[in-house]
């Protein structure tokens, strides 16, 4: 099957993409690009959107730099990952840290075992990341232990 003309996609894809504002992402927020996930939470589930706007005030009362700036986008940007790493523990709690699977022992008997769920890495990358681009842009002060 061609792809029609004008089509960039693979050979035999016809193409498409997900339909405009879909959330599929939304299971934890963790794949979605900020600015999507707050339109959507805005929309959608305002509570949480209300989440995300005082975590940014509250951040900006002690924040070096205005409302309005560039510094203040990357800082919502920041928050907005923050509520998405927030949703993902909820799943962390509720699923567990950890799942059993099966896997074979050495004489070929399948044995069941608990590995680290796989989202739990990324989660942790992500929550180190935020830490870290919000001491950056000096919201916390050295002296802070959070």
């Amino acid at each position: 099957m061609p792809a029609p003309e004008g089509n960039d996609f693979a050979k035999g894809n016809a193409g498409g993409g997900a339909p405009s504002e879909n959330q599929n992402a939304m299971k934890h927020g963790l794949y979605s690009q900020p600015d999507n996930l707050l339109e959507y939470l805005e929309r959608e589930e305002p509570e949480n959107y209300q989440w995300v706007q005082a975590k940014f005030e509250s951040y900006l009362e002690d924040a070096p730099f205005e409302d309005g700036t560039a510094k203040a986008n990357k800082l919502l940007e920041i928050c907005v990952s923050e509520y998405a790493v927030w949703r993902a523990r909820g799943i962390q709690v509720r699923n567990g840290i950890v799942k059993k699977t099966h896997t074979k022992s050495s004489d070929g008997e399948l044995i069941e075992i608990e590995v680290e769920r796989p989202e739990n890495q990324p989660v942790n990358r992500i929550d180190r990341q935020i830490m870290s681009e919000l001491n950056n842009l000096d919201v916390f002060d050295k002296s802070d232990n959070v």
